[in-house]
């Protein structure tokens, strides 16, 4: 009786397994469907067309970015955005000024211009998002359960917002409860800070860096500040 409840048992774990890859898992390809049968160098020029375009957005002098970390990074990212592998987002990380924030909205744009729109697509702050936790907690109208179930969500400036916030007395930790949300539902992520992965550690702890480990491809600027550079 003992083995055959177990055959049972195990023979009913295995259906449920299949039907989720066959069925019930969460499409791997990042990109939105309308625009999925690019190649990916069609998507690399694509997305080096959309950081050119927030360079002159804010009206900044755009430079050739040719053999410069920056085209290097956004190879990175094409690769990314093209392959099915499980990893669902991008950590941009390292010195100020290095092209981060531009490169995670020329995603962001990218996305958007693909099909997605605004609503699927969120672009925010980690002092925003704080913010918005605290006001979702007391009750009051805003966009937190819109990042927080976003198909696709970019986070910018990790590490400057408060650590944590009281509600009634309870302290709560935004961040990490929209990374675990996220994590939990496999929601495309991409955040930029100036916090390298130990300081990510100290900061949040081990629970979140091994999560946003698993989830998250890791890339480090280093390049001098393009912010300084175009004042010359």
């Amino acid at each position: 009786m003992k083995n055959e409840i177990l055959v049972q048992l195990t023979s009913l774990i295995q259906r449920n397994s299949m039907a989720t890859t066959l069925g019930n898992r969460p499409e791997i390809r990042k990109l939105p469907d309308r625009v999925s049968s690019l190649s990916e160098s069609e998507i690399k020029e694509a997305l080096k067309e959309a950081y050119k375009n927030e360079v002159t957005r804010r009206g900044v002098r755009y430079s050739d970015i040719s053999d410069t970390e920056i085209e290097d990074k956004i190879e990175k990212v094409s690769h990314w955005l093209y392959t099915e592998d499980p990893i669902r987002g991008l950590f941009l990380y390292g010195t100020v000024g290095s092209g981060k924030t531009t490169l995670m909205k020329a995603v962001c744009s990218l996305i958007r211009a693909s099909g997605s729109g605004s609503d699927l697509a969120v672009l925010t702050t980690a002092t925003a998002l704080f913010d918005e936790y605290c006001q979702y907690q007391n009750d009051r109208a805003n966009h937190y359960e819109e990042m927080r179930r976003a198909r696709y969500l970019f986070l910018d400036d990790l590490g400057i917002e408060p650590s944590r916030c009281l509600i009634y007395g309870v302290e709560r930790y935004p961040i990490q409860d929209i990374i675990y949300a996220r994590y939990d539902r496999q929601l495309v992520t991409v955040i930029t800070s100036n916090l390298d992965r130990s300081g990510l550690r100290d900061r949040y702890g081990e629970r979140m860096y091994d999560r946003m480990a698993e989830m998250m491809l890791p890339l480090c600027f280093m390049a001098t500040s393009y912010r300084r550079q175009s004042k010359k």
